[in-house]
């Protein structure tokens, strides 16, 4: 489709980069002495700033300029002039909150956090980190698991079967959490428990917990059983 401004040049319609554009219209239909290009990628009319759309406007003999050179250099000026545009739309990248050395030390520190997290931290700052949120690292499938589980004032800590002591300053254990949706009858005392639960379990070692010290985080999807072994010391 052609639109014809006020002096008669007449321009082309949708010249973008990324698009056919009407380099390959053809002249098709005529049958009343005027020209009507078609292209075959436009399956809906485009009007715009008054243009017709009935394909019925009169073009004068000469006044149509559409060559593989025309289109070459326009869509050559446009690309140069895209990049340019990109800010001014809205298309601007966001700028990192924190410095590369910074972000490196980070990701380092939180080996299996999934890139989303990490993209929070690095735009939004370290006031972006979740710790200890299964939502942001690489978790094993869900499975059953046994053992004991101590936990107190600030620890809380599972040592899997076949594990007869649960030491809560045993070094680089698992910080057991539950999930949102699970929930106790009872808060059980601090203490040692015998427990059995259906759960997830990061997949690679990191430092979660109080302090950073523990190397796993697990997260209780569903209560199987729980019993009290022990109160605490």
């Amino acid at each position: 489709m052609l639109h014809q401004h006020a002096k008669g040049d007449v321009v082309p319609v949708r010249e973008l980069p990324y698009g056919p554009a009407a380099q390959k219209a053809a002249p098709g239909g005529r049958t009343d002495g005027s020209i009507r290009l078609r292209a075959k990628t436009l399956k809906n009319p485009l009007a715009s700033c008054g243009a017709s759309t009935d394909g019925k406007r009169t073009i004068r003999e000469g006044s149509i300029v559409i060559g593989s050179e025309a289109f070459h250099s326009r869509l050559v000026k446009a690309i140069f002039v895209l990049p340019l545009l990109t800010p001014l739309l809205g298309c601007e990248q966001p700028q990192p909150a924190i410095s590369d050395e910074e972000f490196i030390a980070f990701r380092e520190s939180h080996p299996g956090m999934v890139q989303t997290c990490l993209d929070e931290v690095r735009f939004g700052g370290f006031i972006e980190w979740r710790p200890d949120d299964p939502d942001c690292y690489e978790m094993l499938p869900a499975q059953r698991w046994s053992g004991l589980w101590e936990h107190g004032w600030e620890w809380t800590n599972f040592c899997p079967d076949p594990a007869d002591t649960c030491d809560w300053m045993a070094k680089r254990g698992i910080w057991l959490e539950f999930a949102d949706n699970v929930e106790l009858d009872d808060i059980p005392p601090d203490g040692i428990h015998r427990i059995e639960f259906v759960g997830r379990r990061t997949k690679v070692p990191g430092y979660f917990g109080h302090a950073a010290s523990y190397e796993h985080l697990m997260i209780i999807d569903q209560i199987i059983s729980l019993e009290p072994v022990t109160a605490q010391r």
